[in-house]
């Protein structure tokens, strides 16, 4: 945000909230100030390749409300006023569910933040991570030794797309990309790998909106401002509570804590930001309390190291790392007027000419598909992991689509097993027991559906259903 867009705050205790200028809509009837809608005209943002300048894109939405204090509320799950007693587990905004769409009401779109916080980005991709991101979660699992023909295969590592910073990646390339590795090595030590290699740039424009801020904090929220352009944020939340003399990060998603491949990329989140806190501070610093989201490991040697303490509870509710406000509030020495403004409007303009490199879903397609590789009969439980969502979310975006389950179940099956008629000599009964089905007589019964005809008809005339989709 222009310095010109950080005004005095009107007149009685106001508290500033920023909220994306797609849901103006849906804030209609409340307390919004209007100002500050125009394009800052006249700026150019850097190319993201390096070429021409592009545009700025437009301003966001500035709300006003009023607070019973200064600071700022506290605000249940469902946005309203947390009342003494209430059992709101945290301070300030709730994150999504695992698996929810971004929040769409008028108080679920405000994000709390200083007066002169950075403002919401308005092209999310959800489902959809960096393809910075991937690259670290390739060279990770290439260092622990995971053999690549497991993952080439996967949208967005094609070098064509793992290469090129404007391509969004599949979040569930990611997610199956670190099942692989804590199948072969402890979750803890994914998350040290990650965090060791991820120097200063690796995630682009998000690790310097960090470090060159005029302080840490500034930057750590516009950081979370922008956290759209590394991670998918339909899943993951990075959310700063501000208390007095501590400030505390936390990573939040709603997978469960003995999902090992999510409890690495949390405590890697936690490293990553100390590192860049650090890297702002231009001093190491020392947290006073981090918790994590994960069942306690054997040793976690690693995570202590990577935290810089001992001080870790395991089993918590949420990841979580805690400052003293003061560490986090000292200036930058090597700030530079005016930066910070330029690379907020720079991750804008990437996140704005991005290629999501697939629509839901596709991604759905691909995440059963590897599933059924895995497993004789996939189960929405199974696959909506892999996707990151709950098993009734998964169900509802299907629906939403205009598909189900079932459905998608049996196209699938359709294509396995049509192409092991073709492709094999496997007998029905060894086809029936690799589809799934409880004997060949349940098989044929199937095929006969299908396709009008019996399995030993469709394997003479090698029919294959050009309508399926292939198996990964």
């Amino acid at each position: 945000m222009s310095p010109a867009s950080c005004r005095p705050a009107p007149p009685g205790d106001l508290h500033r909230k920023t909220a994306v200028a797609a849901g103006a809509s849906e804030l209609r009837g409340s307390a919004v100030s209007d100002y500050d809608m125009r394009p800052h005209r006249g700026f150019r943002a850097p190319h993201p390749r390096g070429g021409a300048p592009l545009l700025a894109p437009g301003a966001v939405r500035t709300l006003w409300e009023r607070s019973p204090r200064y600071g700022r509320e506290e605000l249940s799950a469902q946005g309203s006023r947390r009342q003494p007693g209430d059992r709101t587990r945290h301070r300030g905004l709730s994150a999504p569910r695992w698996g929810q769409q971004a929040p769409r009401s008028r108080d679920d779109l405000v994000m709390h933040a200083g007066l002169c916080s950075a403002p919401v980005v308005s092209h999310a991709h959800q489902g959809t991570t960096s393809s910075a991101l991937t690259r670290l979660s390739v060279n990770a699992a290439r260092a622990l030794g995971v053999p690549p023909q497991g993952y080439a295969d996967l949208l967005g590592v094609a070098p064509e797309h793992l290469h090129d910073d404007l391509c969004r990646t599949p979040s569930g390339t990611s997610i199956r990309i670190a099942e692989m590795t804590t199948t072969r090595s402890p979750w803890t030590d994914l998350s040290v790998v990650l965090a060791q290699q991820s120097s200063i740039g690796t995630l682009g424009v998000w690790d310097y909106l960090i470090t060159s801020a005029p302080t840490p904090l500034e930057g750590i929220r516009d950081a979370s401002a922008y956290f759209a352009s590394v991670a998918d944020t339909g899943t993951e939340t990075l959310r700063i509570t501000e208390d007095g003399e501590h400030v505390t990060i936390s990573h939040v998603n709603q997978a469960d804590m003995a999902y090992e491949a999510v409890c690495a990329i949390r405590a890697y989140a936690l490293g990553l930001y100390r590192r860049r806190l650090s890297e702002a501070a231009h001093r190491r610093l020392v947290p006073l309390h981090v918790t994590l989201a994960a069942k306690a490991p054997s040793r976690h040697d690693g995570l202590a190291e990577l935290y810089g303490t001992r001080t870790i509870d395991f089993e918590a509710a949420d990841s979580s790392i805690t400052f003293l406000a003061a560490d986090l509030s000292a200036p930058n020495p090597h700030a530079q007027p005016g930066l910070s403004t330029v690379l907020r409007r720079h991750a804008e303009q990437t996140l704005a000419t991005a290629i999501p490199l697939h629509d839901w879903l596709a991604l759905f397609r691909t995440a059963l598909a590897s599933a059924a590789h895995d497993e004789a009969t996939p189960t929405l439980t199974s696959v909506a992991r892999r996707l990151t969502l709950s098993a009734r979310t998964l169900q509802r975006r299907l629906e939403e689509h205009g598909t189900t389950w079932s459905g998608e179940v049996e196209t699938v099956r359709r294509a396995h097993i049509t192409r092991l008629l073709h492709d094999t000599d496997l007998g029905i009964d060894a086809i029936a027991a690799r589809s799934g089905y409880a004997d060949a007589r349940a098989l044929r019964r199937a095929v006969q559906r299908w396709y009008g005809t019996t399995p030993g008809n469709l394997r003479r005339t090698g029919r294959l259903d050009s309508g399926a989709p292939a198996l990964a």
